[in-house]
């Protein structure tokens, strides 16, 4: 993950966001390469966020390389997924099986 990616993955989060949210992008290794919270997330947001960016958040693919994840937390009704992969495409980068 290439912080540029990693920049547009959490801007398009945050710029597209219904609600306040909490953003991580890892890199490959799962070490932190950018992260967000907006005013207004919730305090538990930023743990969920990290948490999912670790170990369950949407993978992200150059070609058929594993560079990253990301985790979103904060939307009602587990739309955080669908952001985290939109925001993912947006920044050129791919999801599993897309």
């Amino acid at each position: 993950m290439r912080l540029e990616q990693a920049f547009a993955i959490v801007r398009h989060i945050v710029d597209g966001a219904p609600a306040p949210v909490s953003v991580y992008v890892t890199d490959g290794s799962g070490e932190v390469v950018a992260a967000a919270t907006m005013d207004g997330a919730g305090p538990e947001s930023r743990s969920d966020a990290k948490r999912k960016a670790l170990a369950t958040g949407v993978a992200a693919f150059d070609e058929l390389r594993r560079v990253g994840a990301v985790g979103v937390s904060g939307l009602p009704g587990g739309d955080d997924d669908v952001l985290a992969a939109a925001a993912i495409g947006a920044a050129g980068l791919r999801i599993a099986g897309a």
